[in-house]
């Protein structure tokens, strides 16, 4: 699975989720439980290495009593799973018994205390096998595996939040990553099901080539590439081979599924000029600058600021004289094809700034119990760019296709999800929750 998931995050956009890592060292994998979200359950190496899903438990060897024993006599007792010619060294003395029920039932004892002590011991290997949560066309979703990529942010997640939050937060993580595997799998199957039998060859063909160039590459030998790839990419050359395979398909598809729906014409380039105009050719804006002061307190100070204007000093260091901050910076104002008539300000304002340039101040302004002067500090017209302009189409072409392909993926998905094979997506959602909630839930839930 790892593989299918890298090669659906470079190809699949963000549909793609990252690569899920294989089994774990301590041989972590999935077995089915028929509710809830599957109880852990463990075997013997033995036992699974027999079966890909061990439908016995364990105990059911210690059903099976040895077929002789008498006084003084050590039985041995084969693990679960195991032939019955190769013994533990784990000898088990029965003592004299009169009566052959009792004897019988000592022996069941005996064996069944035998394993446990045998279950109990470190340096017995196990296996646990964890929930399996569901299927996508056939292929299991395993909750080892599913949580690989998301584990970390779920721990991190642990280590800051309430019980509560945990649990708001991990649903909306596991329920996208959810949604991304489901895609993942359905569109990798798609595109196996559309390959003729001649792209099969054409394909087989390729992957020989592929393995040639990657040991070539990844050290020229095969354990030299596996070694490499195992440091840098996490995966076998197997795996690194079916990734390359899968993207192969992805692309595939795309060609004949997606891309013939997302054509841009001429005409769509230039209603979307139209619709982005102000994008292109941004209106110009004016800057203005204030001081104001009240009227009758501050009347001498007005008669020296007006000394000081009419004298030509800078208004901004006139303003912060008298207290205005950033040197009476005010607003900033866009200006459209009517001028400053055109601003958004009030009339009784905007009339005393009709006719001025950059740099120039209005006479004082009484406007209620304040005195105002008003400068026009800025005014900035950028250029505008035309849809003649080679970077301008570039630009409109790229946005509209990328639109009209997430468009296509939405609905191709849609028709994905109607047509998969797949188990029911709250009934996993929930067992996955609640595995999430159990492994990585902060103390106190």
């Amino acid at each position: 699975m790892q593989h299918r998931m890298v090669a659906c995050e470079i190809y699949r956009r963000s549909l793609m989720a990252l690569a899920l890592a294989g089994l774990s060292i301590s041989l972590l994998i999935t077995g089915c439980e028929s509710s809830g979200t599957g109880s852990a359950r463990s075997v013997s190496l033995a036992e699974f290495s027999r079966a890909d899903a061990p439908a016995k438990a364990p105990d059911a060897a210690a059903q099976t009593a040895p077929t002789e024993a008498t006084d003084e006599t050590a039985a041995t007792v084969s693990r679960p799973g195991e032939d019955a010619d190769q013994p533990t060294s784990m000898p088990i003395e029965l003592g004299a018994a009169s009566d052959p029920e009792e004897d019988a039932r000592r022996r069941d004892a005996a064996v069944a205390d035998a394993i446990a002590a045998r279950d109990s011991d470190r340096d017995n290997r196990r296996v646990v096998v964890d929930s399996l949560v569901g299927q996508v066309n056939g292929r299991p979703i395993f909750a080892d595996e599913f949580f690989v990529p998301i584990e970390d942010r779920l721990m991190a997640m642990a280590d800051e939040l309430s019980p509560r939050d945990f649990e708001r937060q991990a649903t909306q993580i596991i329920g996208q990553h959810l949604q991304n595997l489901l895609l993942n799998e359905l569109f990798l199957a798609e595109a196996e099901s559309q390959l003729t039998e001649d792209q099969r060859r054409g394909l087989f063909a390729m992957m020989r080539y592929w393995q040639e160039e990657t040991i070539a590459e990844f050290g020229g030998t095969r354990s030299a590439a596996e070694r490499r790839l195992a440091e840098m990419e996490g995966m076998t050359v197997s795996e690194f081979l079916e990734a390359r395979r899968d993207v192969a398909l992805l692309q595939e598809l795309q060609r004949k599924r997606i891309e013939p729906r997302i054509a841009v014409s001429w005409r769509d380039i230039e209603r979307e000029y139209q619709r982005r105009f102000h994008e292109f050719n941004p209106p110009a804006t004016i800057s203005i600058s204030r001081i104001r002061l009240h009227t009758e307190r501050d009347a001498a100070l007005i008669e020296e600021v007006q000394r000081r204007i009419d004298a030509g000093e800078p208004f901004a260091q006139i303003a912060a004289d008298v207290g205005e901050e950033d040197g009476g910076a005010w607003q900033t104002f866009e200006v459209e094809d009517d001028g400053i008539e055109g601003v958004a300000l009030a009339e009784s304002v905007r009339q005393h700034l009709v006719g001025l340039e950059v740099g120039e101040t209005t006479k004082p302004v009484a406007l209620g119990s304040s005195t105002w002067w008003l400068h026009i500090a800025d005014y900035d017209q950028p250029e505008g760019r035309d849809i003649y302009d080679p970077d301008v189409q570039r630009s409109l072409r790229a946005r509209l296709r990328n639109q009209r392909y997430n468009e296509e993926m939405d609905r191709y998905s849609r028709h994905l999800f109607e047509r998969g094979v797949f188990d029911e997506r709250e009934t996993m959602m929930r067992k996955l929750l609640e595995i999430a909630m159990r492994r990585y839930a902060p103390s106190g839930f």
